[in-house]
């Protein structure tokens, strides 16, 4: 049977309840004009607008459709949120994190509605609230699950009431509940594991459940910097966009400072002997050093030779051979500039692209960075006009793409194949270039699963072609864009 993305058979049916219930639902505020009498119900049903209590007419037996599922699951996971230290669980989450915005009077059926309260109810077991979900679950007791549910029913399975639970059960004392341990392979009954490093991160188990990290996973966020290295510098181990931040403003961003030792809250710390310099007035080419400046930016490309090194550009317009047409191959690097990207412009003279990465068999496995550049008037006849990435990950952050063309991807052009890493611009500027496909930008995701996409506090503007174009070959991740302009992209 062929499901297809709204969760429909290719009959037109409703899928079964064995289907992902997930993907079927819409996001919406419609509550239950039903009268609640006796007191019988919880009370953040009344303190969250999950019913109106004051209706003439019961409906329990009326059948309950999508929208009405959606908005007392969403309800149910902020009340679990708001009570329960451990929150509603990530299963929770990512259920109603996939709600759309369709489809929110079409029927449910009794296996929907179990297949969206189990994940509340695995939580709720585990956090020691009950042990048993509230339908029964022997094989073979599933007969009813594809007659259409009514709104007693969905009452009666999100009628949990939080009001007086204790909390979790912390049966060892030692800090970490009960459900979490179990989650994680801990022994519930033995208060040492609290101080163990299950995945020797720098983290204690506890910490662990504290910072709200994965035990099991040295790197919870997947963004190269370890958890406990991140907790003791200020970081975010779940949030996977700061290995580009900058918190002490010294222009090296965390990840480079975690790969090279410096300290990414202190400016007075900065990576060593990893830089090379280009200085496009002086009058011969040097070795490259702070006082004897590559005349060019390519010179500085080919004597790079370790992962992570990088290359500080003075202001300056660069532009002809050895400026453009660049290429950095499988090299994992940052691009600079000293004073910004208003002052250190390349000026592809519509002759050919900026930059180039060509990582062809996966063995970069790292982050390359430009910051701080622009780059105008680039043309290729083939894919990223600005700039070509084939690899890993890429940052692009405080930079200006302006004016320049190509087939597809205007200004940038990012494919990565079938690894699995991320694409991240930053407080960029991308403006005023041109393809038939994505002039702005072109993000192609070919892995499975995990590579991630962030465009964070750019303006997208004035691109002849589509602002963005993003493609995912398995429809499994994302592409963040966060607080961000696009704008008059015809």
């Amino acid at each position: 049977m062929k499901i297809d993305k709204h969760g429909y058979c290719s009959n037109g049916r409703l899928c079964s309840a064995t289907t992902v219930f997930s993907f079927l639902f819409v996001l919406g505020t419609v509550v239950f004009n039903t009268p609640v009498l006796g007191g019988n119900y919880p009370q953040w049903w009344i303190d969250r607008g999950v019913v109106i209590t004051n209706a003439a007419v019961t409906n329990d037996f009326a059948a309950v459709n999508a929208g009405q599922l959606k908005w007392m699951a969403t309800q149910a996971k902020a009340e679990m949120d708001s009570k329960l230290s451990g929150g509603s669980g990530q299963a929770v989450s990512n259920l109603i994190a996939s709600f759309t915005t369709s489809n929110n009077y079409c029927a449910v059926n009794v296996g929907q509605l179990k297949n969206a309260a189990k994940p509340f109810y695995d939580s709720l077991i585990a956090a020691g609230y009950t042990n048993t979900y509230p339908w029964p679950v022997p094989p073979g007791s599933n007969c009813n699950d594809f007659a259409l549910a009514n709104i007693g029913q969905l009452k009666n399975v999100f009628s949990f009431d939080l009001t007086g639970f204790t909390g979790e059960i912390d049966s060892d004392g030692d800090g970490m509940p009960d459900w979490w341990e179990q989650a994680h392979g801990f022994n519930p009954n033995d208060p040492a594991d609290a101080a163990q490093d299950a995945d020797g991160d720098g983290l204690s188990n506890l910490k662990e459940y504290i910072h709200g990290t994965d035990p099991r996973n040295p790197d919870t966020d997947g963004d190269g910097m370890p958890d406990g290295w991140e907790v003791d510098h200020g970081l975010n181990p779940t949030d996977f966009s700061d290995l580009m931040s900058d918190a002490d403003n010294d222009g090296i961003p965390a990840f480079y400072e975690y790969k090279h030792g410096s300290d990414p809250q202190d400016a007075a710390s900065i990576p060593t002997n990893c830089y090379y310099y280009v200085d496009g007035s002086v009058a011969t080419n040097g070795d490259g050093s702070v006082g004897s400046p590559f005349k060019t930016i390519q010179a500085a490309l080919n004597a790079s030779t370790n992962t992570y090194d990088i290359i500080k550009i003075a202001d300056g317009v660069y532009a002809g051979t050895g400026n453009k047409k660049l290429y950095a191959g499988a090299k994992a690097l940052m691009l600079t500039s000293t004073n910004g990207a208003e002052h250190c412009i390349i000026d592809c003279e519509g002759d050919g692209r900026a930059i180039e990465w060509y990582d062809t068999y996966g063995a970069n496995n790292g982050l390359s960075v430009m910051k701080g550049i622009q780059i105008r008037n680039g043309y290729t006849s083939e894919a990223g006009g600005a700039v070509f990435y084939y690899g890993n990950g890429l940052a692009i952050d405080s930079c200006m793409l302006i004016s320049n063309s190509s087939i597809q991807g205007g200004a940038l052009h990012v494919d990565w194949s079938d690894w699995v890493m991320a694409i991240i611009l930053r407080n960029c500027l991308i403006a005023s270039n041109a393809a038939p496909l994505g002039a702005g930008l072109d993000i192609q995701f070919g892995a499975a699963n995990g590579s991630q996409g962030y465009v964070q506090n750019c303006t997208i503007i004035d691109n002849a072609g589509s602002g963005i174009c993003f493609s995912d070959d398995y429809e499994t991740n994302p592409l963040v864009l966060e607080n961000s302009i696009v704008w008059s992209n015809i």
